[in-house]
């Protein structure tokens, strides 16, 4: 009775089931705040910069006719269109990079800090403080370049503990069978967050001007901390408005992982980081470069996409945008699909979750990659390729039904540490894939040099979409255990592999018939 008036005084009296969802839908806008922050720049620089013109200081004289696309017109209408800055392609590039350059830094500090001091703080500092410095970003700029690429730099180092703190967070608040459809919830965010930015971007700076693109999304950053503040704790065990009933399940639903994480502390003097051995775990590695594979078509697409439409397929810069922005509107609903799905599968026992994980990867990768084939043979065929482009968006999402939280898996008592060092790999695709997609374009807008880059992108996905399959795992790794622990677990790592093999996908006669199955 005391708890249930302490909640109606504070406003909210939490019925079963809603704060849990709630705290999602907050995490869900923060991952969508973050990715905006990311790709908003790709859209107001161009029109920051003075225009150069259509051969970007290279001579293409001896392309053939018969390598590009007809048309182009549209691009004469805008060549006197333009900023103030005379940066250069090259210049270009490295503004644009900037950003990545502190993204990367400081994946492996937010996970760390994250497991340490507990995810709500480590979350809310670094979209605040990405905002504020989004203020300033148009002073930076018109003070020197090199102001503006530090201050973009430090931008994506506070956006860097983002994510690492979102798994944390999810690693406490949701039970082990409902992470496969709120991960494809929250980390939907990605691509609401890009189609945000690339959309509204555009009439921003029509509507007003390039500088109102870092205040507008700036300013909605620092206004979501305060109401994720109210609404958010580290664990639904401390927090003061959650009903008896859904803190209960919470814990209930991931009793294992509590369960190891009691045995952690017990032992803390002796348990520290296991850095060799999560640095030499192979079903460790094998998640690191599926997402890596899977990460370097996503930002091939996102920073790519906007140039293949205005160069090869000539569309209009506005037309480009927004061909550019429409595949996230599929993307953004699919994987919610393909994470509920999962789950329902998981649930049932018609899947393991090892089969879930191989099935829904293997969408995610084989399905991209015939369609990134087939624009290579679609020629000009612009319709058609912007069907190919929803298609590969759609289905890349398949990865949220499969191993996006594998790391939870494998090592709960690490999650922020595997996080860290996962997305530090993995956002590291941001700086290298424009530097290889660039180098290959540059001077050679041609349908030739464009589908080497789709090729890539097609190794990419399938390559590291093999090495899981072969090397992947959802076991608690031994290394997960205290000191003197290791010993239990040896016997159940080592018949991993040959249950995975005795699975019988799409069969309810699997040897892992529930959720609960997996953790016994």
């Amino acid at each position: 009775m005391e708890k249930a008036n302490n909640q109606q005084a504070n406003g909210i009296e939490t019925k079963q089931g809603c704060l849990r969802y709630m705290l999602a839908a907050m995490l869900f806008c923060g991952v969508a705040l973050n990715y905006i922050i990311k790709v908003m720049l790709s859209v107001a620089i161009v029109a920051m910069v003075k225009p150069h013109g259509h051969s970007d200081g290279s001579n293409n004289t001896n392309i053939s006719t018969e390598d590009t696309c007809p048309g182009g017109e549209e691009e004469s209408e805008e060549t006197g269109q333009g900023g103030t800055f005379e940066w250069d392609g090259e210049m270009q590039g490295h503004i644009l990079a900037s950003y990545f350059y502190g993204y990367v830094a400081t994946q492996l500090l937010g996970g760390w800090t994250a497991d340490k001091l507990g995810g709500r703080w480590v979350y809310a500092l670094g979209v605040m403080v990405t905002g504020i410095l989004a203020l300033f970003c148009p002073l930076a700029a018109n003070l020197h370049p090199t102001a503006f690429m530090a201050l973009r730099a430090l931008q994506g180092a506070f956006s860097g503990v983002i994510l690492p703190a979102t798994n944390v967070l999810m690693s406490k608040w949701f039970a082990i069978e409902e992470r496969p459809k709120i991960s494809g919830l929250v980390f939907g965010g990605n691509y609401a967050g890009t189609l945000i930015s690339m959309g509204l971007s555009g009439v921003l700076v029509d509507v007003m001007d390039w500088t109102s693109v870092f205040y507008v999304y700036g300013g909605a950053c620092i206004l979501y901390v305060l109401p994720w503040l109210y609404l958010s704790s580290d664990t639904p065990e401390v927090h003061p408005r959650i009903g008896e009933k859904e803190r209960d399940y919470i814990i209930n639903g991931r009793r294992e992982d509590i369960a190891k994480m009691e045995d952690q502390s017990q032992e803390q003097e002796s348990f520290p980081v296991p850095w060799l051995s999560i640095l030499t775990s192979l079903p460790f590695w094998a998640n690191v470069v599926l997402q890596v594979g899977f990460t370097w078509l996503s930002y091939t697409l996102m920073t790519e996409l906007p140039t293949y439409s205005k160069n090869i397929l000539h569309f209009s810069l506005t037309k480009s945008g927004l061909i550019s922005a429409f595949p996230y509107v599929f993307a953004w609903i699919s994987g919610g699909v393909f994470g509920t799905v999962s789950s329902w599968l998981q649930a049932r026992g018609y899947f393991s979750r090892m089969t879930a994980y191989i099935v829904f990867n293997g969408i995610a990768a084989i399905g991209p990659a015939i369609f990134l084939l087939l624009i290579t043979l679609l020629g000009c065929d612009s319709t058609a390729i912007v069907v190919c482009f929803v298609a590969i968006a759609t289905l890349k999402t398949g990865i949220y039904g499969g191993s996006m939280l594998n790391n939870l898996d494998l090592a709960p008592n690490f999650v922020g540490s595997t996080t860290g060092i996962l997305y530090t790999l993995v956002n590291l695709t941001g700086v290298v894939s424009p530097i290889v997609n660039g180098a290959i374009t540059t001077g050679q807008q041609t349908l030739t040099k464009w589908h080497t880059v789709f090729y890539i992108s097609i190794g990419t996905c399938v390559v590291p979409f093999i090495f899981f399959w072969i090397f992947g795992s959802v076991e608690e790794q031994t290394w997960n255990q205290p000191k003197g622990k290791e010993e239990v677990r040896k016997d159940s790592c080592k018949t991993s592999l040959k249950e995975r093999r005795s699975v019988s996908y799409g069969s309810r006669s699997s040897p892992v018939s529930s959720l609960q199955d997996l953790h016994t």
